[in-house]
């Protein structure tokens, strides 16, 4: 049982690792498309996935300290 909670504690903590990577990449893309064009909708879509990245940082960052995993 431990071992498995381990197990999900690890895989959970991958998850949110790649899922940073790949929005990151993504905002960087938004990001330079902005450069070029000037849209309130990319504005909006830009802001959205920073609000992202910190909510999926928030989460890495409970998930490697936290001490108890629920059942």
């Amino acid at each position: 049982m431990k071992l498995l909670k381990i197990l999900v504690k690890v895989v959970d903590v991958i998850l949110l690792c790649f899922l940073t990577v790949v929005v990151c990449s993504n905002l960087k893309d938004y990001i330079n498309a902005l450069r070029t064009i000037k849209g309130n909708d990319l504005k909006v879509t830009v802001f959205g996935h920073v609000v992202l990245i910190l909510v999926l940082l928030t989460e890495l960052a409970l998930a490697v300290f936290s001490q108890k995993i629920s059942p």
